[in-house]
């Protein structure tokens, strides 16, 4: 069995919501992170840099992945950066591995948690932010500032605007900032577009930007990763 033989039958947008879920599953921080550049790379309409990206990970091989992350690190002198790729890569692997019915992702998420010594409940969807709501969204804000993703940072804002007019709504915000998972994030935040809908890149990209920040956020709260640190890669 090798890797560069094997083959990813998703789409684009599914293969990135999958490698979210597995570098997040896996505390891949760094990966995560760099990722998240990628897409923001994206965004700013460089329609050349979507197709090499979207190319990498859909038919590529381990080299195209490198490649396609050499806008931000060179793989061969920088350590950090490396680890990222090879993050991104080996999440890639289990993907396609999935896909070809060789291990369940499940399994393979299982097998690298044990491998870390992990439990295997530390997963992000059961990740809490401990603060308060108020400091909360001035983390967010701060954070969204420093990772530069303005249409997160802008959505962020609608929803502020409207949890001050609408009680029911800041209980509902409120919820989901303290203990909601992916699939509540893009919930709350559906009032201002539907996240998978054909030509809704931009608010797709400002809610995971938002559920990206957030994750940094409980990273930092359980010792996991420094707030500082992951806005440092």
């Amino acid at each position: 069995m090798d890797f560069i033989r094997l083959q990813n039958p998703h789409s684009f947008t599914k293969t990135i919501e999958l490698l979210r879920h597995v570098l997040l599953e896996t505390g891949r921080v760094d990966a995560y992170i760099l990722l998240d550049r990628a897409l923001f790379k994206v965004e700013q309409d460089e329609k050349d840099y979507r197709r090499e990206l979207e190319q990498a990970l859909c038919e590529g091989t381990t080299l195209d992945v490198r490649s396609a992350f050499h806008h931000f690190g060179d793989y061969s002198e920088s350590r950090d950066h490396r680890n990222a790729v090879n993050g991104i890569d080996s999440a890639m692997s289990s993907i396609k591995e999935d896909a070809s019915n060789i291990l369940p992702l499940q399994e393979s998420i299982d097998f690298v948690k044990t491998m870390k010594g992990e439990r295997r409940d530390i997963g992000y969807l059961r990740l809490h932010t401990p603060y308060t709501f108020e400091l909360t969204l001035e983390m967010l804000d701060f954070t969204l500032t420093k990772l530069r993703r303005h249409r997160g940072k802008e959505l962020l804002r609608k929803a502020i605007e409207k949890s001050e007019q609408d009680a029911g709504f800041q209980s509902k915000f409120k919820d989901v900032l303290e203990k909601g998972t992916t699939l509540d994030i893009r919930d709350v935040f559906s009032e201002w577009g539907t996240y998978f809908a054909a030509g809704g890149l931009n608010h797709r990209n400002a809610v995971d930007a938002i559920d990206s920040s957030l994750h940094l956020l409980r990273c930092n709260a359980v010792g996991i990763q420094t707030l500082r640190e992951s806005l440092e890669l």
